[in-house]
């Protein structure tokens, strides 16, 4: 079995499942609405510009989809955050203690470090090194863990499990610090990073990556696919 920090390769759409060839299921989620949108109103950031459909990179899937976060000047926290409500999510299918998993598709751009963060846990928090392909710090806690795979062009799956402990749960996409040692430190406004599809599931594992816009989608159904 390849260690969690062994960069694996996938096509975008590849199905992160191991089930039954005889029950082939297809999970169709995503609870954070603009995915793609990075700079709508709903996400909030921190120390940090969010330039939406750059032209400097392609997304993983060929188009100029692709956000890039530029930190800004200053010695604090450079991220991007969405917090959802737990409780609310769905019809109490959901439960607060659930494993859920945050990912986001990522690319260095002048920093070869990305973060992802579950807060209202406890913090939850890995650490991918974006040259190597590598998880550079993995996160505490029995249960959680972190995954990175190679898709195509310098673009990496980063995932990030963790359990939803409280009523809400905030997502987070930081920027660190260039030499990875730190989450915080002083911004020189040319730091970048480039990211596009963000996601979060109730599963412990990546699920397959759907877009969304203003809503989200949580599938409770586990839909039959063609085997």
């Amino acid at each position: 079995m390849p260690r969690l920090n062994s960069p694996r390769t996938i096509p975008v759409n590849q199905r992160i499942e191991h089930v039954s060839p005889r029950t082939p299921i297809d999970w169709r989620s995503n609870l954070l609405t603009y995915s793609e949108q990075l700079s709508d109103s709903s996400w909030t950031s921190t120390a940090l510009v969010v330039s939406e459909n750059t032209a400097d990179v392609l997304d993983p899937r060929g188009s100029t989809r692709a956000d890039k976060l530029t930190d800004s000047v200053g010695s604090t926290v450079h991220r991007v955050t969405k917090t959802i409500t737990i409780s609310s999510i769905v019809n109490n299918v959901h439960v607060i203690g659930s494993y859920v998993n945050c990912s986001c598709f990522m690319k260095q751009g002048t920093n070869q470090y990305g973060a992802i963060v579950l807060d209202g846990t406890g913090a939850s928090s890995a650490l991918f090194n974006l040259s190597t392909g590598t998880v550079a710090k993995f996160p505490a806690g029995a249960g959680n863990f972190a995954e990175i795979s190679f898709v195509s062009d310098g673009w990496y799956r980063c995932s990030l499990t963790a359990k939803a402990n409280n009523n809400s749960a905030t997502y987070e996409i930081w920027i660190p610090k260039n030499d990875g040692s730190a989450y915080t430190y002083t911004g020189t406004g040319t730091t970048t990073l480039y990211v596009w599809g963000a996601q979060l599931v109730w599963k412990n594992e990546p699920s397959m990556y759907v877009q969304t816009m203003s809503a989200k989608l949580d599938s409770n159904v586990r839909s039959r696919i063609a085997p």
